[in-house]
């Protein structure tokens, strides 16, 4: 059962006759503000004042729509919401592996074909290997990074399974700070088929 209405901070109430009224877009823009301000909630369902957010469009009957997070809701007069956790995606991803074969060989080419653009620093390249920060932290294990002579460095992500939203802010967040642009590598959706949640993360 959706949120039915919801208080996001700095944009206000959005009841049924506000949200039947958002397009795409508008939803897009505030499930990546409720992102980017985890792990602080920024949205709360008005049933029972608990957190929430948005969940992307599914299927073609069902549009996105505000949900509470999963375990929450229990006490709400709009009902409970079944949706997965975090470690329930994960696990899900590549039936818990890490790295699925297909994923592996597009890694390998990509580097393969970049290493073949004149402006590639020869041994820049590596596939999945760590990268330490610019400082404190902790640092990140890109797909595949490089350098090219003239534009700096880079990092592709070869995202071709579901993915949380919350890692692809993070994802982006961390690399910029540390000067390094990043290029998502994702699958080719036809326009019959709605997008997928975590494509439309990436491109916003």
């Amino acid at each position: 059962m959706p949120v039915r209405k919801a208080r996001v901070l700095g944009l206000g109430v959005y009841d049924e006759v506000r949200q039947a009224g958002l397009q795409s877009q508008d939803w897009q823009d505030i499930r990546t503000r409720i992102n980017h301000a985890r792990p602080e909630p920024l949205a709360f369902c008005l049933g029972c004042n608990e957190p929430a957010h948005v969940k992307a469009a599914t299927s073609t009957e069902r549009s996105p729509h505000f949900a509470h997070y999963k375990g929450g809701g229990l006490s709400c007069p709009w009902g409970e919401d079944g949706g997965r956790n975090p470690d329930d995606v994960r696990a899900s991803i590549y039936a818990g592996n890490q790295e699925s074969p297909l994923h592996k060989s597009m890694c390998n080419q990509v580097l393969e074909l970049i290493s073949l653009d004149p402006r590639y620093e020869l041994g820049s390249g590596v596939v999945d290997g760590y990268l330490p920060p610019n400082g404190a932290g902790r640092g990140r294990w890109p797909d595949v990074r490089f350098n090219l002579d003239g534009l700096g460095k880079f990092a592709v992500e070869v995202q071709l399974a579901p993915s949380l939203a919350t890692e692809v802010v993070a994802r982006s967040k961390y690399y910029l700070s540390q000067g390094i642009h990043l290029i998502w590598l994702v699958p080719w959706y036809t326009f019959d088929r709605v997008a997928r949640a975590f494509t439309a993360d990436i491109a916003q």
